[in-house]
Parts: structure tokens; sequence; C-alpha cells
């Protein structure tokens, strides 16, 4: 092939730029100038530079820990990265992220991943955005060798080769894990082999090779823009430094890393140019001297830079967790020619089209159903994507006829593969779509636990605020249906511990209509828990497209004599309690939290201050439940209106029983609630 001399050159300047770079940050280290740690690829410039210059300039790539090579290959401006691993306000991610957490998504560089392996089900949702919406984008994932070995990543390789997704999949098999050797994970010589499993090609190549990463690459990329699916690459390469700073490299020899130094990326290149009489021995010598004074620029201009003020800590958890659509743009615009991908309008914060004087008893279930129908006719954007969602309508029958009604392009039936398809749900949603993930039951949420909070949480914050994450994931939660221990957990608390995560609990069908269409709207990501034992309940649910706002409580019951608060499940029971007492002579207020994460403690304090005592309900267990944070909010904002010792009813802390009789009063009943409120009030 031929090649453009031009180019050429500035490939090879864009090589020697990583290694000084590289070079220099580990000086900055070993001087303790900078903070942390950090992850080099001296050695592996070849294969981030050879695999990018395979690509159009839209095309985006994914990277891992090891960096900063991919994002200068890709375009990252070398002052930009340098701030950032400063601490610097400069600094691509401003100072957040660090090392292993920066992105240019105006460049097309999706990020930096702290999460081994991490990167490459977000690379395969952006593969299926570019497929939908018809960018003619193909998607560079690179990863380790270490990667391999992950869950994660044989789920995304599997959902792209399903699903013929324009992606290239570049292992950089440096033959070291960290400490541990390959021949020690894999009893494969060729890890590209397990491609075979996959029903996608596997090609090796000499990493340390410019020309022969980018041919492969090429070939791979020009297959995927065909619609003829991914290509596992292995590039074998070797990083001449340590896996991380203090890393003594006690595990290999001298006369090995001897060897791969006669191998060396850089000189294989300038000799290669030189022969080919693209370069001149003069003209390397000058492109050394420029991108040493570029590092040193970048140094000095990094020394200089000023750090965010300490205000931004509050200031970034107040937006992150606000509900207000996002003015920030995703850097994949979305296609004028796509059918899927248009501009919806602002979200809705109210429900002025309801039809409040006219309503209609219907399922939970079918609640759901319509507002996702009326979201996905309303935006293109909106895609629907979990296990057994398409023909069998989901495990409960939510998502049932959306197959015929919207096709296979936007109701995406997965495999079982919670971690991955929640992290290529993640990845289309920073490409222009707005995902609605359908988990089965949310105890099957522990699997995708480290895409949700390591990823999707993390994206809007530790990127600077470049992206938003339009994401919602629902999981049917809960007792009530004798389903056993591993089908009936409330774990809300988990994902209001995650900063970054929104988390909703209705537990009407009126809400989960009204919340849900506002979820999908928001810029996310939305944890949307539905009572499963609700579904087949028929309740009033207007007529008429409405919202209902995130972060806004409901009083359903106005009371003087006590507050019970609660939400989900319990609220039925609540309410029903609440009923008792009123024919006892108790007033009971009754507070519907709604949304748990950004919680109304507003509505919360207002209702404790005027009745002077508080009981909290909730069906997850006691210890560690959000109920908790509940009592904290009124301790903070009522303390000094309290008439008695706030109270909590929750299910005790043993794995829910399957038997339905202990199922019954392993969780709080209108009894228990009725019975702990007299006792509040002194009855």
């Amino acid at each position: 092939m031929k090649f453009d001399a031009a180019e050429l050159i500035e490939h090879y300047r864009r090589m020697l730029l990583i290694r000084a770079f590289e070079e220099r940050v580990d000086a900055l280290f070993a001087a303790g100038e900078l903070k942390g740690t950090s992850h080099l690829s001296v050695g592996q410039e070849a294969a981030a530079v050879g695999a990018v210059a395979a690509l159009r300039p839209d095309d985006p790539v994914t990277s891992n820990h090891r960096g900063h090579g991919h994002f200068i290959a890709k375009g990252g401006d070398p002052k930009r990265i340098m701030a950032e691993l400063f601490g610097k306000e400069p600094g691509y991610s401003q100072g957040w992220g660090g090392t292993q957490h920066m992105a240019c998504f105006e460049i097309g560089f999706m990020g930096s991943n702290g999460i081994t392996g991490g990167g490459v089900a977000i690379a395969t949702g952006a593969a299926l955005a570019a497929r939908l919406r018809r960018t003619g984008q193909v998607v560079l994932a690179f990863f380790g060798d270490g990667a391999m070995n992950q869950g994660a990543v044989h789920e995304a390789l599997n959902m792209g080769a399903i699903w013929s997704l324009p992606i290239v999949y570049l292992c950089e098999n440096n033959l070291y894990a960290m400490s541990t050797p390959i021949r020690q994970t894999c009893r494969l010589d060729d890890l590209a082999d397990r491609a075979a499993a996959y029903g996608m090609p596997g090609v090796v190549v000499d990493g340390n090779d410019y020309f022969a990463v980018r041919e492969a690459t090429r070939a791979a990329a020009e297959r995927a823009r065909a619609g003829e699916g991914p290509t596992l690459i292995e590039a074998k390469t070797y990083r001449f430094l340590g896996h991380s700073r203090g890393d003594l490299r006690v595990y290999r020899s001298k006369e090995e890393e001897e060897s791969w130094r006669t191998r060396d990326p850089l000189p294989r290149m300038r000799d290669r140019l030189i022969a080919d009489g693209v370069l001149t021995e003069g003209h390397d010598a000058r492109l050394r001297e420029e991108v040493a004074a570029l590092v040193e620029e970048s140094v000095e201009a990094a020394r200089r830079a000023p750090v965010l003020p300490a205000s931004a800590i509050t200031e970034r958890a107040a937006r992150i967790r606000s509900t207000a659509p996002s003015v920030i743009l995703n850097a994949a615009q979305r296609s004028e020619e796509s059918p899927i991908g248009g501009d919806p309008s602002p979200l809705a914060q109210d429900d002025s089209k309801a039809d409040s004087t006219a309503s209609r008893a219907i399922y939970l279930s079918e609640a759901v159903r319509e507002a996702l129908t009326e979201e996905m006719e309303r935006d293109a954007s909106v895609i629907l994507v979990g296990e057994d969602i398409g023909v069998y309508g989901g495990a409960f029958g939510v998502t049932r006829s959306m197959l015929d009604r919207f096709g296979a392009d936007r109701v995406i039936q997965t495999p079982i593969s919670e971690n991955g398809f929640v992290g290529v749900a993640t990845g289309a949603a920073l490409n222009g779509l707005r995902p609605v993930v359908e988990i089965m039951f949310m105890d099957f949420i522990a699997l995708a636990i480290d895409q949700i909070c390591n990823h999707a949480a993390k994206f809007r914050a530790v990127y600077g605020e470049q992206a938003k994450v339009p994401l919602v994931i629902r999981a049917a939660a809960g007792g009530g249906r004798a389903y056993g221990p591993t089908h009936s957990q409330s774990l809300e608390a988990w994902f209001a511990h995650t900063p970054g995560l929104k988390v909703v609990y209705p537990g009407t069908a009126a809400d989960a209509k009204g919340l849900l269409k506002s979820a999908i709207r928001d810029d996310g990501p939305v944890v949307f828990i539905e009572p499963k034992a609700l579904y087949n309940q028929r309740m009033p649910v207007p007529k008429g497209e409405y919202t209902i706002p995130l972060g806004a409580a409901n009083v359903l019951q106005p009371g003087d004599d006590v507050t019970i608060i609660t939400y989900g499940r319990m609220l039925p029971a609540a309410a029903a309690a609440g009923a008792r007492l009123a024919q006892e002579g108790i007033a009971a207020e009754l507070v519907d939290l709604r949304t748990l994460v950004p919680m109304d403690a507003e509505t919360v304090a207002a209702s404790v201050q005027k009745t002077g005592r508080a009981l909290v309900v909730h069906e997850a267990h006691r210890t560690g439940g959000f109920g908790a944070e509940i009592v904290c909010q009124v301790l903070e904002h009522a303390f000094h209106y309290l008439d008695a010792p706030v109270r909590r009813l929750a299910a005790p802390d043993v794995p829910i029983p399957f038997s339905p009789s202990l199922e019954a009063v392993a969780f709080p009943t209108a009894e228990t609630i009725a019975a702990a409120a007299r006792e509040l009030v002194g009855k």
C-alpha cells in the first residue's frame, strides 16, 4: 500500500511524542512532583498510532488504564493531558479523573478507564449506536491481555459479534497482566484464537510494527464498515517499564527485557522511513527536539495552571444530582439521515397534558408499558435493551407487543449478560441514544454493579462534565410473590450511595408512568425500581400524556399526629394503616418519597415539623437500608420539633424466605405499621 509521506512523518512524530511524554511523566513521579500512580505504555507506541492511523477522524476510540498513548495517537493535546496528571483545571477532566480517567468526546476519544476491560462494553455500545444511527463510524476498542479474562469483555465480544457491529477489538498483549504472565492465565499461544468462539476473525500481528498494525486495523475497519461485523486483533507487544509506579519488574528477566528492546518500535519506524526516503537523519533530530520542547512546555504550563476551587466539590455534587435537562452536548451528534436519534423536546416537569378529571384503572405493568411506548413514539433515540424483552415481553410482560410495534432495532433482546449489556447501553447513551435497560429481577443487578457504579454513574463527573449518560435501568424489586431469597430483594440503598445515580421507586401506577417518562428524558443515569408485587394491581392512572418531576415527594394523606414516610411496595400497606389509624382518631400524614435520589427532604421535614413524630417504612433490610438516610434527614432538619424518637420499620436482616407464610411476616404490614404509629403517639 502506498502511504502519504507527510502522514507517515506525522505518525512517527506522534510515536516520538508518546515516548517523550511518558518518559517525562516517569521522571516527574520519581521526583515526587506527580501524585497517585500511572500506567505507562513505553514500548507500545506502534500499536496505538498504527491502529488509530487506520481510522476515519470521526471514528470513536475507547482506551484502558494505560491510555496516554492512545489519547495522543487520537490527537489529544499533551498540554491538557499533562495538566490532568498534575490535577489542574485545564486538564481534560479538570483534575477530577487523573491518569486513568480522561476523555475528549470532541475528537472521538471516549475515555481511558481505570477498570480492567471496563471500556470494551462501552465501545460495543458506541458501535451499536453507530449502526442504529447509520453514521458509518467504526469503533476501536483498546484493551490488554489481562482484560481477556474479564467476563464483561467476553460478554461484549459476543454481543458485538451476534449483532454484527462496526467495531474493532484490539488487544495489546504485552505478555503480563500486572505481574502475572499470560502463560499462567491462558492455555492458548494466541489470544486471537478466542475469536473463533464468537464467530469473528482473529488476527495476530506484530504490535511493534506500525505498518503491520495499521494494515490489520485497516482491513478490520473496512470489514466492519461494510456491515460484516467485528474483528479481534491481537497486537503482540511489550511495555518496557513496570505495570505502574513503583513496579520493580521482579517477575521478568533482564534477558527478556533486553531482547524486546531490540524490537523497539521507534527505531524500527525511523529506519523504515529513512530506507524509504521519507525521513532523513536531520529531520529525525529536529522532530525529537520539537517533541522534547513540547513536553517541557506541557510540564511548565501544568505547573503554572490553577486547580479547581474547593467549592467545586459541592457544586459538582449538586449538578450531577440535578434533574434539570443537561445543556452538555454529546460529541457524537445525531445523524440527520438516521431513523434513530432525533432531537427530543426538553424534559417536561409538569402534568399539564394529563386529564386530571378522567382516569382509568390499569395495571402498574400497563402503566410502565404506556410510558415506554409514549416515549419511544415521541423520541426515536429511545431504545429498549434486556433479556427476553422481545416476543416474550419480559419476565413480567411489561414489554409485551413492543417488538411488533417498534422492531428489533429498538427492542433489543440480549444474551444473559447483565454487566455486558448495561455497559453496551452506557456506550450507546454516550453516543446519542437513550437506552432503557430492563433487569429481570433486581437481585440480578449485582452482576452489573461495575458498569452501573464504576462507569455510568461516574462518567459525567470524572470526565470533566463533557458527557451525559441518558440511561434508565429498570429493575423489578421486592417480595410478595414467594420467589425466595435471590428473587425478592430491594437493593435501592446500594445505588443511593453511589454519586451520579438518580434512584426512583414509585408505589402507584400513576406515579410509575409519570416518573418513568421523566427518567427517560433526564440526562441520567437513573435506576428506576418497580415493585413487582404491584404489577398486577389495578390503580387509577390519568388519561393523556403527563410527567411527574423527579425529586418531588407526594403527601398522599394529610395529618397532624404522626408522619409515615415510605415508598414502593410499602405505600399501599402504609395507606391502609393510615385508614385504620384515622378510624381510631389518629391523623397520620402519609409522605410517599417516590424519588430517593434526589430526595425531597424539604417535604419530609415540613411534615415532621408539623406532626412532631416520624415513622419510616421500607421493605428492604433494616441495617444499612435507605430508611437510615431518611432518619438522618429528619434529625438534621426537624430534630427540635420531635416529640418522640424516630421509628423505623423494615425487613429483618435475614435472607427473604420462600415460604409464603414466612414471607408474609418478613416485611412490614398494615398491622405492624399501625401498631408502631400508635406507640409513637402514645395510644
